[in-house]
């Protein structure tokens, strides 16, 4: 009985010495980003990322064993960052230049480290990436992409139009292939939009015509909060 009693003493021991060393989050999240580095994200009553006057997202700060550390008010002490990878918090994806929530009916796929991906039940798919430093009109011009696919099917639909994207105007190119044999279809398109000094690229690719909801990617592209 006494060995029985010690074991379980022991172990109520070594579960409260593990709990006293991890992070303490008392208002934050703890998330790994896409780099596989963890964050303590430092959030809202209803569990969104808090962030600076800049858009850069609030964090905990922790020491090089990941303990809390405190200010001179006894607080834990918090600081703003720049992301290098992408990072979810609760139904938000955060990145280096903006912020999105995951659309309502569509789910999310990470592609990479910087870029982000959306699909949703009808096989449509979005990409978004960032380009600091160029316009929408630039990326429009350097596409290579509608390049190739104009030269090995010039017979295929092709629309040149714009898009709205929060009350402005936005380059928006598409093509679609279908195959003669088969029936089937494949599209691709492209909306390209900027803020300040970055231009951003959104790739829709699927199955089929997409053009007649455009105006729907046009919404979820709206909902962007900068950095």
């Amino acid at each position: 009985m006494k060995k029985s009693i010690a074991i379980i003493i022991c172990l109520a021991v070594i579960t409260i010495c593990l709990a006293a060393c991890g992070t303490k989050t008392e208002g934050g999240e703890v998330v790994t980003d896409f780099g596989n580095n963890p964050v303590a994200v430092v959030t809202n009553a209803d569990g969104g990322a808090q962030r600076d006057e800049d858009g850069n997202l609030i964090v905990l700060v922790t020491d090089a064993d990941g303990k809390n550390v405190k200010d001179e008010n006894g607080e834990f002490a918090t600081e703003s960052i720049t992301l290098n990878h992408v990072v979810v918090v609760g139904d938000t994806v955060e990145t280096q230049y903006y912020s999105i929530k995951i659309p309502d009916k569509w789910k999310y796929n990470v592609t990479s480290f910087v870029d982000l991906k959306f699909d949703n039940d009808k096989g449509d798919k979005i990409s978004i990436s960032a380009k600091p430093g160029l316009s929408a009109s630039q990326l429009r011009e350097e596409n290579p992409i509608l390049n190739t696919v104009d030269s090995n099917f010039p017979d295929c639909k092709k629309v040149n139009s714009s898009v709205n994207i929060a009350g402005e105007e936005y380059p928006f190119t598409a093509r679609y292939v279908v195959n003669e044999e088969s029936g089937e279809g494949s599209y691709l398109g492209f909306i390209f939009f900027e803020h300040e000094d970055n231009a951003f690229s959104c790739m829709i690719t699927g199955s089929r015509d997409i053009t007649d909801d455009i105006e729907d990617i046009g919404a979820i592209l709206g909902t962007i909060q900068y950095k």
